[in-house]
């Protein structure tokens, strides 16, 4: 109870609810907690093997906005992540907080953001924040502080959007920008069809260009991503890579297949495994399979199978690895 005090305590401390503001202030959060063996520990965010609890971004965080005039207002967001439920040295850490202004010309928040690159994923990665990840393989999925983000109106159902970071405040950063332009709904609901385009020009270190589209077909939700990534950090990394998935939803359950396959090596497990700056070839996919049950709208609990397999040469020579592990998990949205 002192921490849940606390942690509201911190957050309206940063954007404090007034009585102005009090009425379109909204409180939230997400409580994910999984249980998880992993064989060698590549594939889980702990990097232990053997079987461990895992937090998947749980998170509390305010969110409003303020009438300004007919055709202006005033947009806020402030999001903690909880990391407190095993031991750790942090209990909060920084997610999206910012403020700013949406009407008639599109929305434009300054302050820590995901990146216009990084929200092209939409929905089309079926184990978004669970150890199976796109972002074990994938880059460029960035959340970053200093940045100013705009998202225009929808043109003839077109949305564009574009960040920016202030490099001369951010350390290891060369700053610059990222595009975007979204058609169709991400989460296949309003329309059966999202296609998104985005660019990324030094942004968090990464020049890379996606495309990603998603489709409903036969009650089943089909989603792709091809992506060119290269490093401005480790210039002998950059390469392609794919993803395939597909959900099928059923009454109050969902089955999930995804397939990742990397020749760039800029994810999560080439920088737990390998020398980067040495790096000459790499190549590893990713197999999951997942079933989850929603007993609520609020509330989901699902199990994840996961085969990871690859190859990697660096300073140290020729090497190949694999991981299999296997999550159960409850997800409670509030």
């Amino acid at each position: 109870m002192k921490k849940t005090i606390l942690a509201v305590s911190l957050i309206t401390a940063v954007f404090p609810v007034s009585h102005a503001f009090a009425n379109e202030t909204q409180f939230y959060g997400r409580a994910w907690l999984g249980l998880t063996y992993s064989d060698n520990g590549l594939l889980a965010n702990r990097k232990e093997n053997g079987t461990q609890l895992e937090n998947f971004a749980s998170f509390i965080g305010l969110k409003g906005e303020e009438k300004l005039n007919d055709s202006l207002k005033l947009i806020y967001v402030a999001e903690a992540g909880t990391e407190g439920y095993y031991e750790t040295s942090e209990l909060f850490t920084a997610r999206n907080t910012y403020i700013g202004v949406a009407g008639n010309y599109g929305s434009m928040v300054f302050g820590r953001n995901d990146t216009v690159f990084k929200k092209t994923e939409g929905k089309v990665d079926q184990f978004n924040i669970t150890s199976a990840d796109m972002a074990k393989l994938i880059s460029g999925n960035d959340r970053l502080g200093d940045s100013v983000t705009y998202y225009s109106p929808k043109l003839s159902g077109i949305q564009f959007g574009a960040s920016y970071q202030f490099a001369d405040n951010v350390d290891n950063s060369s700053g610059n920008y990222a595009l975007s332009a979204t058609l169709g709904d991400s989460h296949l609901k309003k329309d059966n069809y999202y296609v998104a385009l985005a660019y990324a020009d030094g942004l968090n270190q990464l020049d890379a260009y996606r495309v990603v589209g998603g489709v409903k077909l036969a009650g089943i939700h089909w989603g792709a991503l091809v992506q060119h990534a290269k490093s401005d950090k480790y210039e002998n990394l950059d390469g392609n890579s794919y993803m395939l998935s597909a959900a099928l939803p059923f009454d109050q359950y969902q089955v999930k297949v995804q397939y990742l396959y990397d020749r760039a090596g800029l994810g999560k497990v080439t920088s737990n495994i390998a020398d980067k700056k040495s790096v000459t070839d790499t190549s590893s996919y990713l197999l999951s399979l997942g079933l989850d049950y929603m007993p609520s709208k609020a509330t989901t609990i699902g199990v994840i199978a996961s085969y990871l397999n690859g190859d990697v040469t660096d300073k140290n020579g020729y090497r190949d690895y694999d991981d299999n592990q296997f999550t159960v998990y409850l997800k409670q949205i509030f």
